[in-house]
């Protein structure tokens, strides 16, 4: 290759480096603003006490500390469902008790949530408990029952890969009768799984986030 084609791709190469590098800052600056935007928002439905409360938190180490933590799985998620939760759960709103390990849970298993596995999470959420004689409540998804999310879109294989995105994130638990969670025989199918109390409330809280957006959604629309 003659030096003058070499200088032209080294040229293009530096161009191209340097795009790729504005493009990810860019992504980065706009997850982070869009998380110190619903904070903003979160602050506009608290109490006059708890704002002052959460300005004073906001300013010292402890909720510098926090923010930090938070800040990997803040650029990790384009889902704005999952920031505005992330925001609530920092400004520490009276609706929800989360202590350092459910915080830990729900932040890193929002670290590259997308919209989808969160819709089906939140399906998941609607189904029956039974806790009678189990460490924590069980549920499924099996043939009789599967309709609900197939209805949505989700194959049954999207259910089985799904499913066990779940209870690798920790939003759901294996399931507490078996060490296998799945079952299949001549007349159907199941898939088993623990759905927990720590799991509803993680449930209400991307529920609340999910209304504030669509609150101020419309809003802006008025």
């Amino acid at each position: 290759m003659e030096p003058s084609t070499i200088g032209q791709v080294v040229k293009v190469a530096g161009k191209s480096y340097n795009i790729m590098v504005e493009a990810y800052q860019s992504r980065h600056r706009k997850r982070v603003d869009n998380f110190f935007r619903f904070v903003d928002l979160s602050y506009g439905h608290l109490k006059t006490s708890d704002v002052d409360e959460l300005t004073r938190y906001v300013s010292s180490e402890e909720g510098q500390d926090v923010l930090a933590s938070f800040a990997d799985t803040i650029t990790q998620t384009s889902c704005e469902r999952a920031q505005m939760a992330l925001a609530i759960l920092y400004c520490k709103d009276r609706d929800f008790s989360f202590d350092k390990n459910e915080t830990y849970t729900f932040t890193t298993a929002m670290i590259g949530m997308n919209d989808d596995l969160l819709n089906f999470f939140l399906e998941v959420c609607k189904l029956n408990r039974e806790s009678d004689q189990y460490v924590y409540p069980r549920s499924g998804v099996n043939s009789s029952n599967a309709d609900i999310f197939m209805n949505k879109g989700w194959s049954e294989e999207a259910i089985f890969v799904y499913l066990n995105d779940l209870i690798r994130l920790r939003l759901i638990l294996p399931d507490p009768l078996s060490h296998s969670s799945s079952m299949s025989n001549g007349s159907g199918w199941g898939v088993w799984f623990g759905l927990t109390d720590r799991s509803l409330k993680i449930n209400a809280l991307i529920l609340k986030a999910t209304h504030l957006l669509e609150y101020h959604s419309s809003d802006q629309v008025r």
